[in-house]
């Protein structure tokens, strides 16, 4: 059926500095490799994205054993970015931070993007021409329909 996938792991903190017209390094934000990060603020609150370490990254070399050590890449991910969460709602000057990813549906038989019927007008303008379709049926591949009907009890799709 559907299959979700997690990528692109980032946080996102909002940082409201107390003063305006200084450093951003006076924040005590540095980049990767520990420097101060370059650039001004000035006005008002703004929006910092911060990228979890890639796993098995170890510095400058790369190690396969965060990747050997667990199946679990996205729960990996996750609690990194929580981990930097945390970290940065420490700081004074941010005032609120968020975890996003991107993420993608697809379908596990055709690996195609999982769309399904969302109303009964679509229902009934893409839906199968055997009108046993019903709302949140998939639209990509018969093998996709017959699973999602066999567990409703509905008939398969003839074609």
């Amino acid at each position: 059926m559907k299959q979700t996938t997690r990528d692109n792991w980032r946080v996102i903190a909002v940082v409201r500095p107390m003063k305006t017209r200084m450093s951003i390094a006076s924040l005590g934000f540095k980049d990767q490799w520990g420097e101060p990060l370059e650039g001004q603020v000035w006005g008002e609150q703004f929006e910092l994205t911060v990228l979890p370490k890639r796993l098995g990254d170890v510095g400058m070399g790369i190690s396969m054993s965060d990747s050997l050590a667990s199946s679990d890449i996205e729960g990996d991910y996750a609690k990194r970015c929580d981990e930097l969460r945390q970290g940065l709602l420490r700081h004074p000057n941010v005032v609120e931070a968020r975890i996003e990813c991107d993420q993608r549906d697809c379908c596990s038989h055709c690996d195609w993007q999982w769309e399904e019927l969302g109303n009964l007008s679509e229902v009934y303008e893409f839906g199968q021409r055997d009108n046993l379709s019903i709302i949140g049926e998939p639209v990509c591949c018969t093998a996709a329909i017959n699973e999602f009907r066999a567990e409703r009890g509905i008939a398969p799709c003839s074609t």
